[in-house]
């Protein structure tokens, strides 16, 4: 009977060492450290596809790391003054909000890219240059381009962001990126470039137009506030991302983290699979790489 009691003892320690372990982590996951895969080359140079990064999740404050685990329970907060802002030339990770039409994004996954402009910036970009407040904007050291040749003004894309704005990817805005409390004056010329986003605020189909009016839930208007801080976000690989000049601007409830350091780098494209392979499989180089 003893010997079968110490086992007994021994397997319940042995699970509530387990169990602790199991909530350290999930603790850790929701609260300060997430791991990140790069799905695509749209970071190109900066990350790459097969790079696993760290991401920092406390390091813009309680919104950046706003759910609870197994509950799927959002967290208030907008951060405080202990904790940094997000900047310009962060390279952070987010949910995506959805496509630019979409009041609810049919696919619930991260996406990584650098901040562009902030909440309150003007954006703008001339010929694949971008400008903030009428100076030219920070280059990452990755920036890469690899079309050879710019859009012109007058080629429009129908798919950018905002919709009937008449821009493309290269000669873009300019725009004014919204903050929180700033107000605009909506008219029949601008109410489609905000629509989704002010039904998002208000989290339905609100805003409506018909011969010449404005209304917000039933009431005609002319402006509106903004109930959060947005950002403007972009891809290293500029010729090569889907980014805020396709759909749209990131809330700031929306921003996961701050990328940190590469941890782990492996190319499955090019090589098999072998044992032989593996100095070729694994990037050595990239491992422990700071993001900046």
């Amino acid at each position: 009977m003893g010997a079968h009691d110490d086992e007994g003892s021994g397997f319940g320690s042995t699970f509530k060492l387990l169990l602790v372990i199991f909530f350290i982590i999930l603790f850790i996951k929701a609260f300060f450290l997430q791991a990140f895969c790069i799905p695509s080359g749209s970071m190109e140079n900066t990350l790459i596809e097969g790079d696993f990064i760290f991401v920092n999740k406390i390091v813009y404050g309680p919104s950046a790391y706003n759910t609870i685990p197994l509950f799927n329970a959002k967290l208030p907060g907008e951060g405080s003054s202990f904790y940094s802002k997000p900047k310009r030339g962060d390279v952070i990770v987010f949910e995506y909000p959805g496509d630019r039409d979409q009041l609810i994004p049919t696919q619930n996954t991260d996406y990584i890219k650098r901040i562009v402009a902030l909440p309150g910036d003007t954006l703008s970009l001339k010929n694949k240059t971008v400008y903030i407040n009428n100076v030219k904007g920070f280059k990452p050291a990755g920036l890469i381009y690899k079309r050879n040749f710019v859009k012109p003004e007058n080629q429009t894309d129908e798919n950018i962001f905002p919709v009937n704005s008449n821009w493309n990817e290269d000669n873009y805005g300019p725009i004014v990126i919204p903050a929180k409390g700033s107000s605009i004056k909506l008219t029949p010329e601008n109410v489609f470039w905000w629509k989704t986003i002010i039904d998002r605020e208000m989290n339905d189909r609100v805003v409506s137009f018909h011969n010449g009016t404005i209304k917000i839930n039933g009431k005609e208007t002319d402006n509106y506030t903004f109930k959060k801080d947005y950002y403007f976000v972009m891809g290293d690989n500029r010729d090569n991302s889907l980014d805020s000049r396709y759909w749209g601007l990131v809330p700031r409830d929306m921003i996961i983290g701050r990328a940190m350091f590469i941890y782990w780098s492996a190319d499955f494209n090019t090589h098999s699979f072998q044992f032989t392979n593996i100095k070729k499989i694994i990037r050595f180089d990239r491992i422990f790489r700071t993001i900046e």
